[in-house]
C-alpha cells in the first residue's frame, strides 16, 4: 500500500490539495482540528478557496471519524474558506456532508471535478 502524501499548490488564487495513500485515521482522534495545516497554508498564501484531490486516497472511516471530519471541515468556514473534495463514489459520505453544512460549513463533496470547481467559483 502507498504511504499517504499530501501535495499544495496554488493556481489561480485556489489551493489545490492531492491527498494519496492510506489516510492517517490517528489524525481525527486527536483534539486537534485535522484541517488546520491547511488553514494555515491558506493563511499563508492568501487563498479563499480549496480543492482537495482524494482519489487516490484510501480511507475507511467510523461514523465517529466521519463525524469529527465533517467538524473539522465545517472549521474551514468559519475562517472564510470555500472547500470541496473530488471522491471516488464509493468514499462519499452523506453523512459527512450533513455534520458539516449543519455546522455552517461551506463544504461539498463530488465525484466529478469539473463539477466541483464549478461549485467552487459560484
Amino acid at each position: 500500500m502507498e504511504n499517504y502524501t499530501e501535495e499544495f499548490l496554488i493556481i489561480d488564487d485556489v489551493m489545490h490539495i492531492k491527498l494519496r495513500g492510506k489516510f492517517p485515521v490517528a489524525v481525527l482522534n486527536s483534539n486537534k482540528n485535522a484541517f488546520l495545516p491547511v488553514i494555515e497554508k491558506c493563511l499563508e498564501n492568501a487563498c479563499s478557496k480549496i480543492i482537495i484531490d482524494i482519489r487516490d486516497l484510501v480511507i475507511n472511516l467510523s461514523v465517529v471519524e466521519l463525524h469529527k471530519a465533517g467538524a473539522d471541515a465545517a472549521f474551514l468556514s468559519w475562517r472564510g474558506l470555500k472547500v470541496v473534495a473530488v471522491a471516488r463514489k464509493e468514499t462519499v459520505s452523506s453523512f459527512f456532508d450533513t455534520v458539516a453544512f449543519n455546522r455552517g460549513g461551506r463544504v461539498r463533496v463530488f465525484t466529478d471535478w469539473d463539477e466541483a470547481m464549478e461549485w467552487l467559483n459560484s
